[in-house]
């Protein structure tokens, strides 16, 4: 699984695509002014012409692959949305603990979002996720002293506001903020201490926590 996601992630990174069209709308006022000529006594016109140019991205475009590069000091990870209305996108993240964390396991997170401008993949956002991490690791057990080894397998519900942009051609980013919740997490006492080191990038405490994420993408 790590493997495939470092594969995939490299792809991406170097993944090259056609421009980004965009559209010119030039906007030009005139202005007419009479003057008389004290010499001659002759009317004399003249005109002065104003133009206003503003230059929009139209690109249509119906599939995105992203990464969220802080996430990579805890998990590898990778995502696919694709467009299904200029409205209405639906895709994915999977990830997998790096050797930084010393943890194993696997995640998914299902993602829709709705872009209310009708443009896909650009500017504000909203979405909706489901995800489910199985994580195992060892931790150190106070009450019996001694090293375990321990699964968790959290499953958070999750809502977040985002926007994209495009700093050049069809290389993404995007920023989102947003709130998960976990039904299964560790309980708030003493024992959610075992895990909060040990599965990070990962909701594992019950309860409503903020998220934040940083996604780099390549859209067409």
């Amino acid at each position: 699984m790590r493997t495939l996601l470092t594969i995939m992630a490299l792809a991406l990174l170097i993944t090259t695509g056609a421009r980004a069209q965009t559209k010119t709308t030039e906007a030009k006022t005139t202005e007419t002014q009479k003057q008389i000529d004290s010499t001659t006594g002759k009317v004399i016109e003249s005109s002065v012409v104003t133009s206003i140019a503003t230059t929009e991205d139209i690109t249509v475009r119906q599939n995105m692959i992203y990464i969220d590069p802080v996430k990579f000091f805890g998990m590898f990870n990778i995502g696919y949305q694709r467009a299904i209305t200029p409205l209405f996108t639906v895709g994915g993240v999977v990830q997998s603990p790096t050797q930084l964390s010393d943890a194993t396991g696997f995640g998914v997170i299902a993602e829709g979002r709705y872009y209310p401008g009708a443009k896909a993949f650009r500017g504000f956002h909203v979405g909706a996720t489901l995800s489910y991490n199985s994580i195992s690791f060892e931790h150190y057990n106070y009450e019996s002293e001694a090293v375990e080894e321990a699964t968790i397998d959290p499953v958070s519900l999750g809502a977040v506001i985002g926007w994209h942009w495009y700093p050049w051609d069809d290389f993404a980013v995007e920023l989102a903020l947003g709130a998960d919740y976990t039904f299964n997490g560790v309980k708030k006492n003493g024992s959610a201490e075992y895990f909060a080191d040990d599965a990070p990038f990962v909701n594992n405490v019950q309860g409503i926590l903020p998220s934040f994420r940083v996604h780099f993408g390549y859209a067409w």
